[in-house]
């Protein structure tokens, strides 16, 4: 499969999506972690940590799925979805 990119505004409205994609997920496992429903408490410094030691993976990897690169294609925008949906349902797992 080709990946396209999208229009000439794309780049602004995939950072905006993805923005909002990751917001949104942070927003909703950030008290599952124990971590403070203010925006302090779903900002990567305080939640990659804690959702690498629940789902025993690296910072790194956590990190890159929760607030890496901006997906420049609609294609990288699914791929970031699936992955947050992903991460979302390991957090909420027991």
């Amino acid at each position: 499969m080709r990946a396209t990119r999208i229009s000439t505004e794309g780049p602004r409205r995939t950072e905006r999506a993805a923005g909002l994609l990751r917001s949104a997920t942070a927003r909703r496992i950030a008290p599952l972690l124990g971590l403070a429903g203010r925006p302090a408490g779903r900002k990567p410094e305080s939640l990659v940590p804690a959702v690498a030691t629940r789902l025993n993976r690296p910072p790194e990897q956590v990190h890159t799925i929760l607030a890496g690169e901006v997906p420049l294609t609609e294609a990288e925008l699914v791929r970031l979805t699936d992955k947050l949906d992903r991460l979302e349902q390991e957090v909420r797992s027991p």
